[in-house]
């Protein structure tokens, strides 16, 4: 709407409701100037003006700012453009302020984007390491299974391998050293013997610290060759440590080795 022909093909209804007042002086809504309280604003604003009843009289009218009765219409055509031009010029501030206010809603959206994106990529990085983790928590677990399963099969080992000391060392008696002549004798053939050395007849005061036990089966298989007779083979750290018992128990049990049966 640019010019009066715009506002002349309005229809009145239009024209008020858009308020609009009467411009060719054929009565209508004008342009109101209250004197109590110098606010100017179109009649139609106005309070009160109902028709009274069939009488064909109309109420008094009243200012629709401080209810003086009857404001009458107003004549200085620049206080009237003034008024008019200044609600243009507030509204023209208000316009700007929103403007502005729009340009920071934007400037701080743009800045929520910002952070959504990088939250999302610092979220992406977290997944992947999270992925990660659960990967190496993953391997852990079946390396603990794979080490359990070797400490079982170790403990196996080591559980054959004192079978075969026991077995090494036979069943085993008590035996007397003469501190005389340096013979072996057992505790019957002592006390057969009255206390004395069956062998140089020089008496021998049992001490229990002088006993010990002799091995019945000296002969025994080497470390590779029993590994063999069993079918087992084992390997590194493992095969060391049972080398080591198997050769201590040997040693312990005075018995003589032999590379087969």
């Amino acid at each position: 709407m640019t010019d009066t022909t715009d506002i002349k093909a309005l229809r009145p209804a239009e024209r008020a409701k858009l308020g609009f007042v009467t411009d060719d002086n054929t009565g209508g809504y004008y342009v109101a100037e209250c004197e109590e309280c110098g606010k100017i604003f179109p009649s139609q604003t106005c309070d009160g003006g109902e028709q009274i009843a069939d009488s064909g009289d109309y109420g008094d009218c009243y200012c629709p700012h401080c209810g003086f009765i009857d404001p009458l219409e107003c004549d200085n055509a620049n206080l009237v453009w003034n008024v008019q031009q200044l609600k243009i010029v507030n509204l023209t501030k208000q316009l700007e302020a929103e403007r502005q206010r729009a340009d920071k809603s934007d400037a701080m959206l743009s800045e929520c984007l910002e952070s959504l994106k990088a939250a999302e990529k610092e979220l992406g990085i977290r997944s992947h390491q999270l992925v990660k983790a659960d990967a190496s928590v993953a391997d852990l677990e079946k390396r603990l299974r794979c080490t359990e399963e070797t400490l079982i099969a170790v403990n196996d080992l080591l559980t054959a391998a004192e079978a075969r000391v026991k077995e090494l060392k036979g069943e085993q008696v008590p035996v007397i050293t003469c501190y005389s002549c340096r013979k072996v004798m057992t505790r019957n053939q002592h006390a057969e013997a009255d206390g004395f050395c069956p062998y140089c007849d020089v008496e021998i005061e049992l001490d229990e610290d002088e006993l010990f036990t002799a091995p019945q089966k000296p002969v025994v298989l080497s470390f590779d060759a029993w590994c063999e007779s069993k079918g087992d083979k084992p390997l590194g750290w493992v095969r060391e440590a049972m080398k080591e018992a198997y050769d201590a128990a040997i040693e312990a049990a005075g018995s003589i080795v032999k590379d087969g049966e």
